[in-house]
């Protein structure tokens, strides 16, 4: 059984490579203006937690800079929490360096009251914030309205993730319009950056497992639904799935169960986004943990959404 399931995953895994190639080569932002599409201004929501490598933040920062989507329609939101002095300290530093080239607004919460102090938490405060200043008419949108995409804080983004999300998002659109559905996000490939190769074997067999998994995943028809940054949705809809589920191990996967639940699809962009991989067995294992948790907690999200439908 395992053979042959290896045998078919590396046979979808060559397709979404050819594929994956090919999106890399392309200019999209330049097919996206021969059509006359509208452009979205694109949030990118990067919440940070007691994050003092500069290299790591720099990195990240450099990368938005350098996508091939107009700068007034990319903004980038570090979310920290008022009291993590870690991070406060190192922030201002590199966001200090890329203010003049790219828009920068750092999103500082405090979390006193806040019962439930973590990523999703995070992500949802910040979400909520900006639907407030749209509907204010505090933050303008793009032609195209305004998207969110989530990141960590290692996320590299190749130059044409936003252009090619954008390509995606409208035939996705029309495809779930078809098919009675409500909307669609869209979530890439997770793979690894140069340290790679400082990780330990066994590690880096399984962070090959997993990379290889997601390649044959994103040739079958059914939703996307594995772990990674790189969720991309429109603002609206983020807003009617109401955020984040608190509290969760694994908040991203879980939040696109919910929207399935919902009637939303979940699809795969066909093009990578690269974070750091973890240099140590104990901190593999500690992620490889948590993952397990967090798909756990998944039975309990959709027994929850099934005997609380929505009214």
């Amino acid at each position: 059984f395992w053979i042959g399931f290896l045998i078919v995953s590396m046979v979808r895994a060559q397709k979404t490579r050819q594929t994956i190639l090919h999106n890399l080569e392309t200019d999209w932002l330049d097919r996206l203006s021969s059509i006359g599409a509208p452009l979205s201004h694109y949030v990118i929501f990067m919440p940070l937690k007691n994050e003092g490598n500069r290299r790591v933040l720099f990195q990240t920062f450099r990368s938005v800079e350098r996508l091939s989507h107009p700068r007034s329609l990319v903004t980038l939101i570090p979310i920290v929490e008022a009291e993590d002095a870690v991070t406060l300290e190192r922030l201002p530093e590199v966001v200090s360096a890329f203010s003049k080239r790219l828009q920068v607004e750092p999103f500082i919460y405090p979390t006193d009251d806040v019962p439930v102090k973590c990523k999703a938490t995070s992500v949802t405060t910040a979400g909520r914030r900006l639907v407030e200043r749209v509907e204010r008419g505090e933050f303008t949108p793009g032609p195209g309205g305004v998207k969110v995409l989530i990141i960590d804080a290692d996320t590299i983004l190749h130059e044409q993730d936003l252009a090619l999300r954008e390509w995606s998002h409208r035939e996705e659109e029309v495809r779930a319009a078809e098919r009675g559905l409500r909307g669609v996000i869209l979530q890439s490939l997770t793979t690894y950056t140069a340290n790679y190769w400082k990780v330990p074997m066994l590690p880096r067999l399984h962070n090959t497992g997993f990379v290889l998994y997601q390649l044959g995943k994103m040739q079958t028809q059914g939703d996307y639904l594995v772990l990674g940054p790189g969720t991309s949705i429109d603002l609206r809809a983020f807003q009617e799935l109401d955020y984040f589920e608190p509290n969760r191990h694994n908040e991203d996967m879980q939040f696109r169960y919910k929207a399935v639940l919902e009637g939303y699809r979940v699809a795969p962009l066909k093009l990578p986004t690269w974070g750091q991989a973890p240099l140590t067995t104990r901190e593999s294992w500690g992620q490889i943990a948590r993952w397990a948790r967090g798909a756990v907690d998944v039975k309990f999200i959709v027994r929850h959404r099934r005997m609380t439908p929505p009214s």
